[in-house]
């Protein structure tokens, strides 16, 4: 267990610097004591000020905070902040600009279904009688093109019948069968002409007629819930560029975050602590990981457990405290006591006469709060906070 306090020592005859290395060089100190700033390179005052104190009867005593090197879990954690999303959602637009909406067959929470008509605009007529009398035309058509083989064949079988069976078969009678004949279908190539011009208007004015109707109505294109409209429907106009609704797919409730740094140290099927608020306020929800595979830009939480119930609006925020690296039951110093100087690390311990003397260390994990000591401390040892 990692404990401070507070050791006093009462100064000595002499002057005694509590820094390392400083030379005063014939500085002229004060009989009370003085504080001498440590210029920086560019002459700056640093901001720690070393203390030189001259003994005086029962007063001036130097102090120090200690802490003790112990046996500790270090911990490496971050902070991730995961805003409350839906998997998908869909802008539904307008198919066009400047029209008013004349009816609107939903509102804010209902649940639709892909295809599903939510809106018509003015000025899209109802072209339904219509459309179901041309498709009647084109599939009679259709039907009526089909019986013309048969017909124009028991036709011709049935004029050369008459010529070889009521007939002497004349040279005469023959070429006015053949005339017959070739009367025949060409009289058939005029109805199939006919069929195809018949079918082919139809499906003109057919498709004519269906994009009059689609271009003014409003269809989900995915299941969900309505979850914003595009304006005051009653008043809005139509902007092709602006959407009409947006639906959100709610059948995955996501926490996402867009720092994708921290991705590799989730674990799928693992669950996970958000906290949104402090104090009696605080709201706790368990989240595991979503569609691991599927995270390119983002990650993915899904919402396992709410504490209290309470529904989650899209956009809450909440923080997620994660654990990146963790060193256990190794010897262990505050993060405080450790300094750095040319990439190398070192701490403050208190040498003879109470000097303060330079230790210096190998660390291992830098937490939280705790630094690891790989070398150059033992379990037990005081080093300087300060």
């Amino acid at each position: 267990m990692m404990r401070g306090g507070k050791v006093k020592r009462t100064g000595g005859k002499i002057c005694r610097l509590l820094a390392l290395g400083l030379a005063l060089g014939g500085a002229a100190l004060s009989a009370s004591g003085c504080s001498i700033p440590v210029m920086g390179a560019a002459g700056t005052e640093e901001a720690e000020e070393v203390l030189v104190l001259v003994e005086k009867p029962d007063e001036d005593e130097s102090a120090y905070t200690l802490t003790e090197v112990a046996l500790a879990d270090v911990e490496k954690t971050a902070s991730v902040r995961f805003s409350y999303t839906q998997a998908r959602s869909e802008d539904v637009l307008f198919p066009l600009s400047g029209r008013r909406v004349s009816e609107v067959y939903v509102k804010l929470g209902d649940r639709v279904e892909e295809g599903q008509l939510l809106a018509v605009l003015e000025g899209s007529q109802d072209r339904e009688e219509d459309i179901r009398e041309l498709e009647y035309q084109i599939a009679r058509s259709r039907i009526q093109d089909s019986y013309l083989d048969l017909n124009e064949a028991y036709e011709v079988s049935g004029r050369l019948w008459k010529l070889y069976y009521q007939s002497g078969r004349s040279e005469e009678e023959q070429e006015k069968a053949q005339n017959d004949v070739d009367a025949i279908r060409q009289n058939y190539r005029y109805k199939r002409e006919d069929y195809q011009d018949i079918q082919e208007m139809a499906q003109i004015r057919l498709e004519t007629y269906r994009k009059e109707m689609e271009e003014g109505r409003i269809y989900a294109g995915m299941d969900g819930v309505i979850y914003r409209l595009g304006g005051d429907m009653e008043t809005i106009i139509s902007d092709v560029s602006k959407p009409a609704f947006t639906i959100i797919d709610d059948s995955h409730c996501l926490f996402e975050s867009s720092d994708m740094s921290y991705a590799e140290y989730f674990t799928e099927g693992e669950v996970y602590e958000l906290v949104r608020g402090v104090g009696a306020s605080a709201r706790t929800y368990l989240v595991s990981p979503w569609s691991k595979v599927a995270w390119e830009d983002r990650i993915y939480l899904e919402l396992i457990e709410e504490e209290g119930g309470e529904s989650v609006e899209v956009g809450t925020y909440a923080y997620l405290t994660l654990m990146l690296e963790k060193r256990e039951n190794v010897l262990a110093v505050k993060k405080s006591a450790i300094h750095i100087a040319e990439g190398k690390s070192y701490v403050y311990v208190l040498g003879e006469n109470d000097i303060r003397d330079v230790r210096w260390v190998e660390t291992g994990l830098q937490g939280d709060t705790l630094t690891e000591i790989v070398s150059g401390l033992e379990e037990g040892e005081a080093v300087i906070l300060k």
